[in-house]
């Protein structure tokens, strides 16, 4: 299993799009338990807190294609925002690809202010079921899987707009 990711931004919120290489694609979860199946996880620190556990601020939404479809989930920070997500999940059979194109409005990154030089924290993590619940997960840092602590995971920078 490989991940590979892109995140770009605008006033309007985050874009990030997933690239998962995984032999045999199977979630038969719903709602906020599809992380127990294929599945990608974006963490988010929106204020930079860095702190050693989730808080105000912190955002946890998960995506899926599950065997009844599209799904998403959220295991902290759901408000009414969480609606106004947008994503797609693509499963290319033949290449072994899942692909996930995910749009977070700004209102469900919030307090992250969209403009040039705000900081965040933000991790990726990637679940894998084979045979009925995840057997195997890895995350761009620690901090999501093992325990929900933003301290961990990479700031990132918005550069770029003008």
């Amino acid at each position: 299993m490989a991940l590979r990711a892109y995140a770009r931004w605008n006033e309007n919120g985050l874009y990030i799009m997933a690239r998962v290489n995984d032999d045999i694609h199977l979630n038969y979860q719903k709602g906020d338990y599809i992380w127990n199946g294929d599945s990608v996880q974006v963490a988010i620190d929106a204020d930079h807190s860095q702190t050693a556990s989730f808080m105000p601020g912190d955002h946890e939404y998960v995506f899926a294609l599950t065997d009844t479809g599209q799904d998403k989930g959220s295991s902290y920070g759901k408000d009414a925002s969480f609606e106004r997500i947008d994503f797609q999940v693509v499963r290319n059979e033949e290449e072994h690809m899942t692909y996930y194109l995910i749009r977070l409005p700004k209102e469900a990154v919030s307090p992250l202010k969209m403009q040039n030089g705000s900081q965040f924290g933000m991790n990726l993590a990637i679940n894998d079921a084979d045979y009925i619940s995840r057997e195997y997960m890895d995350e761009l840092t620690y901090g999501t899987l093992y325990a929900k602590a933003p301290i961990y995971y990479y700031t990132w920078s918005l550069t770029g707009q003008e």
